[in-house]
């Protein structure tokens, strides 16, 4: 009886360690794409030929060969600390140094910190969202939102650029997939692009993490008093 328990649950325990490992294939592929990545294309690109300050590329390629260095060494990947307000304050006056374009921060009702994967998972795909901002919109101003009321936290990144067909850029873009729409679903949120040519992108990332009440948790309706 033991062995066939034991070889009926081998199936399953195989898969979800295939699960696993190809979860934390997708979301090491997302931090590579995000990092170091980024910053070669940029400087590929001519992104920093007209930049007076030479400083803003050392920087970057500081920040970015210490994320890969501590990464290689602890054979992880590294957040940091601090919360998504904190992070996403950091990742626009990032932005703003790399885009000739405004980018203004809007913070609405926050009304508990967020942390841990969560942040770090949030403000990534808010920063993949910048980036394509910078390097295809063509946009004159870009707005980042967040809210986080009674524990469903929503960031929205909006442009008025140039728009484009949204499955043609998601099929063609890693970067959304990975770095957005992958990101969000393995934290188990959202990721939503509404885009038009000529209109605009709009990118809206939700994250549901108000507490649950079961059934059995829920406390009882009071009894009606038996009429006279």
């Amino acid at each position: 009886m033991e062995r066939t328990s034991l070889t009926a649950t081998a199936p399953a325990s195989s898969d979800a360690i295939r699960a696993a490992v190809a979860a934390e294939r997708a979301r090491t592929r997302a931090w590579l794409h995000d990092t170091v990545l980024q910053v070669l294309e940029f400087i590929e690109m001519g992104g920093y030929a007209d930049t007076p300050d030479a400083h803003a590329l050392a920087r970057a390629a500081g920040d970015a060969g210490r994320e890969l260095r501590a990464f290689v060494d602890n054979d992880e990947l590294i957040g940091g600390g601090g919360t998504l307000v904190e992070r996403l304050h950091a990742i626009v006056e990032s932005e703003r140094e790399l885009s000739d374009h405004e980018i203004v921060l809007d913070l609405g009702v926050i009304d508990a910190p967020v942390t841990g994967d969560d942040a770090v998972e949030l403000s990534a795909a808010t920063a993949e969202a910048l980036r394509n901002v910078r390097k295809h919109a063509r946009a004159t101003r870009a707005i980042v939102s967040c809210s986080v009321v009674g524990g469903i936290v929503t960031i929205i990144v909006g442009d008025d650029g140039v728009g484009c067909d949204v499955r043609t850029a998601a099929r063609r873009g890693a970067g959304l997939r990975g770095s957005v729409v992958g990101r969000l679903d393995r934290q188990g949120g959202s990721a939503t692009i509404r885009s038009r040519p000529g209109l605009g992108t709009r990118v809206t990332l939700k994250l549901d993490r108000s507490p649950r009440v079961s059934l059995l948790e829920a406390p009882a309706a009071p009894r009606r008093a038996a009429a006279a």
